[in-house]
């Protein structure tokens, strides 16, 4: 075998020559950068690289046609024309896609340049998904930290609002004892201050905030936070949009019954409780504005207004379920967390496509006010007529609602899927859900809300316990 030391030493990856040229050529003293921003850049030091690279005129890595960027590809190493001698660069071959070869180390130019810019493309991407992964926890931190807010008003200020409410009716009626109990306008009053103040108050907070978060490089508004109360442009796009997702809200409805009555066969109640039945006309005008109109307004307004716009920034899915998952686990119970779940979807959905809050909050008052009626049919008929009008109501929904996806498909097939380009196009839908989830505000939100579904799952079955007991 020849001895090849003196090779091995001035030109360590012991390349073949080419047509008798010289193992190698003189490489330059010192490497600079290179203006060609179309060529990779090598993994290693400029410096190290060339101290070990041999260019040999005639090979490929010396040779090459002009870089032209395209998706990356499995790195496949080019032999020397010579032998199987591997080449110093590790090229993308781009032939399938008619592209020229991508070369992840870099390849010389005829000048002995080294380019570099392969190397400064993939920091540039590392860094911006740096970058948008602390955009998507600062987002999740804020929206936890309203919801954290809304838990802990509601529970801490509507209890001192209930307690004053209770001294000064019990002084006024000269009974404080009596005061201890709340009729029914009683609590729907204390409930709608509630919801007007304590929860659309936090999140026209939450609005105002993302409003004036800016960028510090482009001075853009990172979070374009939105209320779209303008009135939707197709009437009849959005009459189909409205019984399609009032016939899911319907669908939700009967599987999440059967899901808790599954639950109840095993002696496991969700603890949810609803309010007593009216006891007048006034009652009942007071019912419906404290059900079937009030909640949609403040509820549309801070999950799809407020939450859901800012989010629609990264992506149309990740804003339907990340605003919807928000939605559920805001109601604070096992029986409505999986419902509001699936009714957010149908929400969001309509909300965007129709680019107006107003189908939405229509849906969520059709919904509620099912509830209604059904109140106002126990109260001055019996629970069979309650039962058999939601029964026909909600069938006849659902059978809408299908009628309508249908027409929906016919007439609006391409609107059907909501395109949106991501800000963040390096993230999948699944892998934002995760950065805005991990975020502490997030974290701390759903271990609170959790805690609190429990807590009633608890409460009713000691009660059903001490019934049982006595």
């Amino acid at each position: 075998m020849e001895n090849n030391t003196t090779n091995n030493i001035t030109n360590p990856l012991n390349n073949a020559p080419v047509n008798g040229a010289k193992p190698y050529i003189e490489r330059p003293a010192q490497p600079v950068q290179s203006n060609n921003q179309n060529a990779p850049q090598p993994s290693v030091n400029q410096q190290t690289f060339y101290n070990n690279y041999s260019k040999q005129p005639g090979t490929v890595a010396y040779n090459v046609p002009s870089y032209t960027p395209s998706a990356q590809q499995t790195p496949v190493y080019r032999s020397m024309p010579t032998g199987n001698t591997q080449s110093p660069s590790a090229i993308y071959n781009n032939a399938q896609n008619g592209n020229a070869p991508q070369y992840h180390y870099g390849n010389p130019t005829a000048s002995g340049i080294l380019n570099n810019s392969y190397l400064q493309e993939q920091q540039a991407k590392k860094l911006q998904e740096k970058k948008d992964s602390k955009t998507l926890r600062t987002l999740g931190n804020l929206a936890g930290f309203a919801l954290v807010v809304c838990f802990l008003r509601t529970n801490f200020e509507g209890s001192v609002i209930t307690f004053i409410w209770m001294l000064f009716t019990g002084l006024s009626n000269g009974n404080l004892m009596e005061s201890m109990s709340f009729g029914f306008g009683e609590m729907l009053f204390l409930n709608l201050i509630l919801s007007v103040f304590l929860i659309g108050g936090t999140f026209f907070g939450l609005h105002l905030l993302l409003k004036k978060i800016t960028d510090k490089t482009t001075k853009e508004k990172k979070y374009k936070s939105t209320i779209k109360l303008n009135a939707p442009k197709k009437p009849l796009k959005t009459l189909l949009l409205i019984l399609i997702a009032f016939g899911g809200c319907m669908a939700a409805n009967y599987i999440v019954s059967f899901i808790a009555a599954l639950f109840s066969a095993i002696g496991i109640d969700s603890g949810y409780t609803s309010f007593d039945n009216p006891t007048g006309i006034a009652d009942i005008i007071l019912m419906f504005i404290g059900i079937a109109v009030i909640p949609p307004l403040i509820e549309e307004f801070s999950m799809r207004g407020v939450l859901m716009t800012s989010m629609q920034k990264y992506g149309n899915t990740f804003a339907i379920f990340g605003s919807a998952f928000i939605f559920g686990l805001f109601h604070g119970n096992f029986t409505q967390i999986p419902f509001a779940f699936i009714c957010g979807l149908f929400f969001a959905y309509i909300t965007i496509a129709t680019d107006s809050l107003w189908p939405a909050i229509i849906v969520h008052a059709m919904n509620n006010g099912m509830s209604c009626v059904s109140t106002v049919l126990i109260q001055y008929f019996d629970e069979n007529t309650a039962n058999m009008f939601y029964y026909i109501a909600s069938i006849g929904g659902i059978v809408l609602g299908v009628i309508a996806l249908i027409f929906y498909l016919i007439f609006y097939k391409k609107d059907f899927i909501l395109k949106k380009p991501s800000k963040i196009p390096n993230f999948s839908s699944a892998k934002k859900f995760r950065k805005f989830m991990s975020s502490p505000g997030m974290i701390i939100a759903t271990i609170l809300y959790t805690f609190q579904a429990i807590s009633l799952v608890i409460a009713s079955s000691l009660m059903d316990l001490n019934s049982l007991l006595s």
